[in-house]
């Protein structure tokens, strides 16, 4: 469908967010979401959303609209790493951002899915700490998308 701007009659999200950068739907209408949630945090919930149209998924990190309108340091975090993300030329080593969406009540960033989850799995799951030779790669990734970050 057609994009809509961000800024709108139909969303209460920020209107803040980036001047230009454009909202691509109501991730309600759009999305099937896993039943749980892949990551929670103080400010955000991430979910595995399947886009209904095209079948992709993705990772919708999903904040709630209230919340950021009484926290401001979530909000300009929640700016800051759009901006990055919108911003930065693609790399092996950091997610690409898939685009914003938003409904009444939360507004979402969706990135791409990490299907084999986050580096803290792992650990949790063997309740021991990794291998060096395991760590090796891992690190070396890690510091590729630090590189980069610094590069732009």
């Amino acid at each position: 469908g057609a994009k809509t701007k961000l800024v709108g009659a139909n969303t209460r999200a920020p209107a803040l967010l980036l001047p230009g950068l454009e909202l691509i739907g109501y991730f309600g209408e759009q999305f099937e979401l896993g039943q749980a949630p892949i990551g929670t945090g103080r400010s955000a919930t991430v979910y595995d959303a399947t886009r209904k149209r095209s079948g992709r998924r993705m990772a919708l990190k999903s904040f709630d609209l209230d919340f950021l309108s009484r926290d401001l340091v979530s909000c300009a975090h929640l700016l800051a790493e759009v901006e990055a993300l919108a911003t930065l030329p693609p790399s092996p080593h950091i997610v690409s951002l898939v685009g914003l969406f938003a409904n009444d009540t939360k507004i979402a960033i969706g990135t791409q899915l990490m299907e084999f989850g986050d580096l803290l799995g792992p650990i949790e799951t063997t309740g021991r700490g990794l291998s060096e030779v395991t760590c090796r790669p891992v690190l070396f990734q890690l510091l590729s998308g630090v590189a980069h970050l610094h590069k732009h």
